[in-house]
């Protein structure tokens, strides 16, 4: 499924390297609320919801707050805000002098403090002869301004305080947004709001992050979604913006320019200030503090943004497609063995029409799964095995209309029949004209979504979206609510939208694969292009007759028809709440047998009518070998595709099932309204009692299991690197390669058999948490056994994962050549094992070194040695293993970044024993915070749950445990940890790396950016070149990683931090 993609930036507090921010579809083929249908009576939640107002008295009123006095004025905003009856924060919406608007948020739980600046301001607005200048921006504005010049203060403040930031710049937009704890909410806004007022664009790092700009484009150069899209914007009319190159690179920010007698930071100095303007802004605030304070800071620190009375903003003609795609197909080469289709129509800009979201409406026909449904008849076809649909709104003047399918390889060869079925639906559609019934049941159920909508596990990801949402065109009152709701069915519009979906002509197709299919190749030959900016191969030809004709007035299918209303409805939303209880850290053991355990909370922190609901099967058969794993996970692909049809409509109603393999566990989990869900999860189990594998799909999902597996080889380094850095350390792991080598052998009744042998005998443990009774618990785990009737395991059988220690005074590395010869980019995976997770010492102590080392990895190796886009250090706990790692991709040679990671690593005495003490102490205390942060939503605290009973520990106060050792943790415990674990000349460290290695040969000469100086090293001496290719001498090559593995020991198996029967009175 192709989204649109988004340059982003990101600074080393992050926990992960983020990869591309992508637009998301509305509506997809697995994640939808409802779908209309005709001549029916539509059910709608019984329990009263939400009505939206649509009637508004609303202005701008002159503010002041003593603290300020006159001289800072404001506007607040006089109008009421739709805000969810579950939504305990309060909203403060003002407008500052100079235009720019903020909207300021007290949450009193919140354990993260956080704030987000959208600029309405991206890459369309490029100057044609400075492509990537607004992603270049972006980049530049977090290193140094005028009050703060030191490049990594802002990042360096945020690492100290727990924090992180982030960046993306879009079509029209460009966010950026940051973490914090609370008590450095008002020093983060300091450094934040100097972005808008003072960047330096300072000439010493402006060509070394160019470099940066320039490897995160190479990073994407063999990435198919990036090929897909920038292969549609350069189809697209050159004289349309949309056909602009957003991510630029060395070639058009810095030759080009230099080529023509510019010189780049001037340019885009001279862009920064003609664009970024204080009435282009929408600001987000979130904290602790009052509504008082919280604007009292945001007046004082950004009214000084200039505003430069440029329009507010910028509307895009409404068509970048012209006459060559439009009314045609453009078949794409691809790097994986991939089969797609995706259909696109330019539609009206849907952000103006926000009351009625005709092509939503339209979408949930669309991507309907049920019975009748376009997917259900592709599927029975052999043709496809998923389909997305909905509408991406590109940029204000225009949206698009996708419908994206995942084609079977007998469906790729009649890509034009499965097009065709799809107008048909289209043409169904119109036919029978839109259903006031049908999005009644849509809005009531978005409705019922907002009523009890819970918080999110980021308040960052909250201020970034919300920010976004300020310059909507729909009204203020409505910035909480409008991305949940659909207001009003306005039969025209839908009308107006369906006469664009089923116009042949207006439509643009595009069919992705490695080989073209073999009637086209017939016809054409070949590939006869290649796009300038990726290299991706590609044709386009003009829609046959033929298919125009049968497009355009297509014959009806019996198959086809219109979705029956949804019988998964709640009814029952009541919750049973108790009033001044304290919440519980600890789940109950209700019941526990040779057999199973059976785990309960009740919910006493979000009281939502909801409840999650999680099972797993373990068995020592499912992971015993290769042939077994892959097995395992073949089974739970063809059960989730066999109760597609069945579990769609509970989906739409807020009911999620799910069925996955995970190591030696089948875990079923069933999540959503209460009322409902102990149906659905009877549901699932009789089903998967009684399944019996289709052959036909059994066919098709093998084959699309094994092209999986055979496209994980042709990923990006820094993904493989990490995969194989956990592969190197993990016992009964199997590789890709592994499972294809036997994937052969596996058919419809060895797949019977396997699982019919596996389930038999299993250790089962379940844990119920929610609106749910203790009662009802007992009651699903009686239906449970009952249905499964399985057999118990042995205690021996019960054994969890295990890991490899690594030896004292050992460095191996793995080198392994990447399989996709045509990516110019290494990886390395360099990972540092330290001990059990049974040390709470230890573990505290691992956790405080990953802190403290995140930021002056991420300034030494990216920022000033400039060796990739992506590094990133953080712990990689695996299998009661504790560990830490760096993460580097780059187009330099695998073995130079392994050196210069060491030069770093020996180089971190220094800063940890210069670390001033309140520094430590500082870093300390926004650890012990982030570790004591509270849930945020029922799934989450579910989530965390169901870890501590899977990982065989039952230590539901890990975190707790933490703190009180970190507490009194000294700076000389963590010298003596890295002089341990860490140092490169340590005789007692345990290393393993993983080497990712071009095929393409490497440069003999060292780039210039890759003999920066380090802050560290440079004190002492200049950073020494070191040949390429050439490894310490303490490193050990993995010559065979299974010769190799078996000579480790094993991990301890794990075991419960307390005796089981202690949890037995936590009710």
């Amino acid at each position: 499924m192709a989204s649109i993609p988004t340059s982003t930036t990101s600074t080393p507090t992050s926990a992960t390297t983020l990869l591309p921010r992508s637009t998301p579809l509305i509506s997809q083929s697995n994640n939808k609320i409802v779908s209309p249908c005709s001549s029916r009576s539509y059910a709608t939640p019984s329990s009263p919801i939400l009505t939206p107002s649509l009637t508004f008295n609303s202005s701008w009123e002159p503010t002041t707050l003593p603290e300020l006095g006159e001289s800072l004025p404001f506007d607040t905003f006089t109008g009421k805000l739709e805000q969810s009856p579950a939504d305990d924060r309060q909203y403060r919406y003002i407008r500052l002098p100079n235009g720019l608007e903020a909207m300021l948020i007290r949450d009193e739980k919140t354990d993260k403090s956080s704030a987000a600046m959208d600029v309405k301001v991206g890459h369309l607005m490029d100057p044609p002869d400075l492509k990537g200048c607004a992603h270049f921006c972006e980049h530049l504005l977090f290193l140094g301004t005028e009050k703060f010049p030191k490049e990594n203060e802002y990042a360096e403040y945020l690492a100290q305080a727990g924090g992180y930031s982030n960046a993306y710049t879009g079509m029209d937009q460009t966010n950026y947004y940051f973490s914090v704890s609370p008590s450095s909410l008002s020093g983060a806004l300091e450094r934040f709001a100097q972005f808008f007022t003072s960047p330096l664009f300072d000439a010493s790092c402006t060509e070394r992050e160019l470099r940066a700009v320039d490897s995160e484009h190479s990073k994407n150069l063999q990435s198919d979604m990036w090929r897909l899209f920038q292969l549609e914007k350069s189809l697209s009319r050159p004289d349309h913006p949309y056909s602009k190159f957003g991510t630029g690179n060395w070639q058009t920010l810095w030759e080009d320019v230099k080529a023509r007698g510019g010189e780049p930071r001037e340019e885009l100095l001279r862009w920064w200030k003609s664009m970024y303007s204080a009435n282009r802004m929408k600001l987000v605030v979130l904290g602790k503090e009052p509504l008082d304070e919280l604007t009292k800071w945001a007046v004082e620190l950004f009214s000084a943004v200039p505003d430069k009375g440029l329009d507010p903003v910028v509307t895009f003609e409404a068509n970048p497609f012209g006459p060559e795609i439009e009314g045609s197909t453009t078949f794409m080469k691809t790097v994986k063995d991939l089969h797609s289709l995706e259909l696109c129509w330019v539609v009206p800009d849907q952000s103006a029409l926000f009351k009625t979201k005709p092509a939503s409406f339209i979408a949930h026909y669309l991507g309907h799964e049920g019975p009748g449904s376009v997917l259900s008849y592709l599927k029975k076809k052999g043709w496809v095995n998923g389909l997305g649909a909905g509408n991406s709104d590109a940029a204000t003047g225009f949206s698009f209309f996708r419908v994206n399918c995942d084609l079977t390889p007998e469906g790729y060869e009649n890509y034009d029949q499965v097009a065709l079925a799809i107008f048909t639906y289209l043409d169904l559609l119109y036919r029978s004209g839109p259903q006031p019934g049908a999005y009644t049941e849509v809005s009531s159920l978005a409705a019922l979504s907002f009523q009890f909508v819970e918080k999110s596990s980021s308040p960052s990801d909250d201020a970034s979206e919300l920010a976004v949402q300020l310059s909507a065109p729909y009204p203020k009152e409505w910035v909480l609510s409008q991305p949940y709701l659909m207001r009003a069915f306005d039969e025209t519009l839908v009308r107006e939208t369906l006469d664009v979906l089923v116009d042949v002509g207006k439509c643009k197709m595009v069919l992705a694969g490695k080989k073209l299919p073999a009637e086209v190749e017939k016809k054409v030959g070949t590939w006869d292009r290649k796009e300038a900016i990726y290299g991706t191969e590609f044709r386009v030809d003009k829609f046959g007759e033929e298919f125009v004709r049968a497009a355009s007035r297509p014959a009806p299918i019996s198959d086809l028809h219109l979705p029956v209303p949804n019988e998964f409805i709640p009814e029952d939303l009541n919750v049973d709440k108790i009033e001044n209880i304290t919440p519980k850290d600890v789940p109950a053991l209700l019941k526990e047998t040779e057999l199973s355990q059976l785990w309960y909370k009740k919910d006493d922190r979000f009281w939502v009518p909801r409840a999650n609901f999680w099972v797993g099967l373990q068995s020592p058969k499912l992971d015993a070998s290769p042939i077994a794993a892959a097995s395992a996970r073949l089974f739970t692909e063809l059960f989730r595709d066999h109760m597609t049809e069945a579990l769609y409509p509970a989906d739409l109603a807020g009911l999620k099932a799910s069925c996955m393999y995970s190591g030696g566990t089948i875990v079923l989990s069933c999540m959503g309204y209460n009322d409902r869900l102990p149906v659905l999860m009877k549901t699932v189990l009789e089903e998967l009692k009684a399944f019996k594998v289709d052959p036909k799909r059994f066919e098709l999902l093998k084959d699309d299991l094994k092209r999986d597996w055979s496209n994980h080889e042709l990923g990006e380094p820094y993904g493989l690197s990490h995969y194989f850095g956990y592969y190197l350390i993990e016992d009964k792991m199997y590789s890709p390669k592994e499972k294809i080598a036997i994937f052969d052998q596996i058919t419809v009744e060895s797949v019977e058999k396997f699982i019919a042998e596996a389930l038999s005998r299993v250790h089962v443990q379940t844990l119920v948490h929610g609106n749910l009774s203790k009662e009802s618990a007992i009651e699903l785990q009686e239906v449970l056994e009952t249905i499964l009737k399985p057999t118990p395991l042995t205690a021996e059988e019960k054994i969890n994962d295990a890991a490899f220690i690594l030896p004292e005074s050992s460095s191996h590395v793995w080198q392994l050549d990447l399989p996709n010869k045509e990516n110019p980019n290494s990886g390395v995976d360099y990972y540092l094992q330290i001990g059990s997770t049974r040390e709470t010492r230890l573990r505290a102590i691992a956790s405080l070194f990953s802190q403290i080392a995140r930021e002056p990895c991420f300034d030494t190796l990216r920022t000033k040695e400039q060796l990739g886009y992506l590094v990133s250090s953080g712990g990689r706990n695996q299998s009661g293993t504790i560990g830490w790692h760096i993460l580097v991709q780059s187009q330099n040679d695998s073995v130079y970044l392994e050196n210069r990671i060491e030069a770093f690593l020996s180089s971190l005495a220094s800063h940890l024993e210069s670390l001033p003490a309140e520094d430590f102490e500082r870093q300390k205390k926004s650890l012990i915070e982030d570790k004591l942060q509270s849930l945020k939503n029922l799934y989450e605290e579910s989530a965390r749950l169901w870890g501590s009973i899977q990982d065989g520990f039952f230590d539901f106060k890990k975190r707790e445990k933490d703190v009180a050792e970190l507490k009194t943790v000294t700076q000389a415990e963590l010298l003596d940890f890295y002089q341990t674990y860490i140092n490169p000349a340590s005789q007692t460290r345990r290393k393993a790396s993983v080497h990712l290695r071009t095929q393409i040969p490497a440069s003999e000469v060292i780039t210039a950016p890759a003999e920066a100086e380090t802050p560290f090293v440079a004190e002492k001496e200049a950073v020494e070149k070191k040949e390429i290719g050439v490894l310490d001498e303490r490193n050990v090559l993995i010559e065979d990683v299974h010769v190799w593995k078996k000579s480790l020991k094993k991990s301890e198996p794990a075991r419960p931090v307390q005796p089981l029967e202690t949890f037995k009175d936590q009710l």
